[in-house]
């Protein structure tokens, strides 16, 4: 059996890596978010309800 000497180039261009941080930021804001609300409002299925209606 062979080697392959074929390997994919790694690198990202700068659409990608912006793509990255946004989704890295709003991910962040919604389960910080969440967390605040759950200990605010302190009841598991009116946050159920929430996330379900969001």
């Amino acid at each position: 059996m062979s080697e392959n000497h074929h390997r994919l180039n790694r690198r990202l261009g700068y659409f990608p890596l912006y793509n990255i941080v946004v989704a890295n930021i709003i991910g962040a804001g919604i389960f910080t978010t969440s967390g605040i609300l759950l200990g605010e409002i302190n009841h598991a299925l009116m946050m159920i309800f929430i996330w379900l209606f969001g």
